[in-house]
């Protein structure tokens, strides 16, 4: 069967345009390389002593939904409620013995923020006020015009036409932001003195914009910073039940999904996509959505496609990967919100690269992810892809120390940990990353935003190659599943035009 799109691999990216597709009555097939969807927000079940355990792949934290975000611009279009129940506060952030607790409320946030960090630092609380106002500014603006905005980067007169009509004139100024880094208005408004506040904001920004004060563009940084301070969601039963949504909004439209094929090969003969399996017979489609990175692109397009990505990925020849641990409690140690923790240390953990890891509670009355008296831990960390490709024998023995080092700050950190309370321990590094969501090297998160790159220049949906679009972290606007999701709705959306 010939279809009009199909759509390789099932993230959150490329299921948001699959379904916006079939909604749109386009015949749209989806191939994943895995048994369940979901990419890097996924969920995926491991058994002990007869029980089922739902851990996270990746992703455990939610937020996109409220008015006109990306996610709610997808259920409008789609005529769908996706899964997720507001948790507030957001998050708690643990350093050199200091509980920041990010508050959704923006005046209590500041109120927390001037205390924790400037109350005894003669650092006037006018300023700490004020640069947090201009943070909300900024976010704010960016999520209004996000939805807006499917043209961007502008590739042509037409595309910046677009962007013109599209938003205010008064927005211009905004703009402005994009070429000055994070670091340049903690300079301007004094803050930047106070050591113990950048080492908070650049493990907040290490989390959502894999990058720091110094190179991340102030535009980016401010959505990034101020996260917490929009509605943060739960998604009961693990961040597949998202997948699950958008897969039904696509089967509900006669969209098909097909699990356990991996792509090898892409190749355009004429006005038709070949795209192979591990099957003999190719499928066959006019349009191509990849959720693929573009690492992966290289190895899996042909000719001239090859040679693009092939010179795009050298250009972005870095991106981080992750150490993560999926640990199941038998009891509860964290029974209220919330449910997210930032640990930022004084040192990078044992083999990784970040001074901080996060970690993620379930819910204690989630008994689709685990029976009652349970809780579950997802932890990640930053990491070197190349470190962990390069061992060999000493393999296992890093992974061990990794995680118990990981384990004794858990100690540190919450007193009621125990580990003899453990009854299931399960720790992935790149290696795993790469067998589970077959991406070259494991590279998850997506490129970091760094600010001495062209942002009017970053990869986007868009490719020179007609019927060829990509998804996911890996192109504009990048990280988190609400940029995937801007990224799947703008493939659509050039598609549907």
């Amino acid at each position: 069967m010939k279809y009009d799109c199909i759509v390789i691999g099932s993230g959150i990216g490329g299921l948001s345009s699959a379904a916006i597709l079939a909604h749109q009555g386009w015949r749209v097939l989806v191939l994943e390389a895995n048994y369940l969807p979901g990419g890097c927000a996924s969920s995926y079940p491991v058994k002990k002593n007869h029980q089922t355990f739902w851990l996270e792949t990746g992703a455990t934290t939610l937020v996109g939904k409220d008015f006109n975000q990306p996610l709610d611009l997808l259920q409008k279009q789609l005529n769908i409620t996706l899964p997720g129940v507001e948790t507030s506060p957001a998050m708690q952030v643990h350093m050199n013995g200091l509980n920041v607790t990010r508050f959704k409320d923006r005046d209590a946030w500041v109120e927390e923020c001037y205390r924790k960090f400037f109350k005894n630092a003669n650092i006037p609380k006018r300023n700490v006020t004020d640069f947090w106002e201009e943070v909300f500014t900024i976010a704010d603006f960016v999520w209004d015009v996000s939805g807006k905005n499917m043209a961007f980067p502008p590739l042509n007169l037409r595309d910046v036409f677009n962007l013109i009509s599209n938003n205010k004139v008064s927005d211009v100024p905004k703009l402005r932001f994009l070429f000055q880094s994070a670091k340049n208005r903690l300079d301007a408004y004094g803050l930047s003195h106070n050591a113990e506040f950048i080492r908070f904001c650049n493990e907040q920004l290490r989390i959502t914009a894999q990058s720091d004060v110094a190179n991340t563009s102030f535009l980016y940084a401010a959505p990034c910073l101020s996260y917490a301070n929009i509605t943060n969601y739960y998604v009961y039963g693990g961040m597949i039940e998202l997948s699950r949504a958008l897969i039904a909004a696509l089967e509900a439209n006669q969209g098909k999904i097909l699990y356990r094929k991996k792509v090898r090969s892409i190749d355009k003969v004429g006005e038709v996509f070949n795209v192979e399996t591990d099957e003999p017979e190719a499928y066959k489609s006019r349009t191509v959505i990849s959720n693929a990175t573009m690492w992966d692109m290289a190895e899996i397009t042909n000719d001239r496609a090859r040679s693009f990505f092939k010179m795009r990925s050298e250009k972005y020849d870095f991106a981080y990967a992750a150490f993560t641990m999926g640990l199941v409690l038998k009891r509860v140690i964290n029974p209220q919100p919330p449910y997210h923790h930032q640990m930022i240390l004084t040192r990078p953990i044992v083999h990784c690269l970040s001074h901080s890891f996060f970690v993620s509670f379930s819910k204690p009355d989630d008994t689709y992810r685990h029976p009652e008296g349970y809780q579950i831990l997802s932890i990640s960390t930053h990491v070197d892809p190349e470190f962990w490709f390069g061992l060999s024998k000493k393999y296992d023995e890093c992974k061990e120390q990794t995680a118990n080092e990981i384990l004794g700050h858990l100690k540190n950190i919450f007193p009621d940990f125990n580990e003899n309370d453990v009854v299931v321990i399960h720790t992935s590094t790149p290696r795993s990353w790469q067998n589970w969501v077959h991406r070259k090297h494991g590279r998850v998160g997506g490129l970091p935003n760094i600010f001495s790159k062209n942002p009017l220049r970053s990869p986007q949906t868009r490719t020179p190659f007609e019927g060829l679009y990509l998804v996911g972290d890996t192109v504009y606007p990048g990280q988190g599943i609400a940029g995937v999701t801007l990224s799947g709705m703008a493939a659509a959306y050039h598609l549907l035009k």
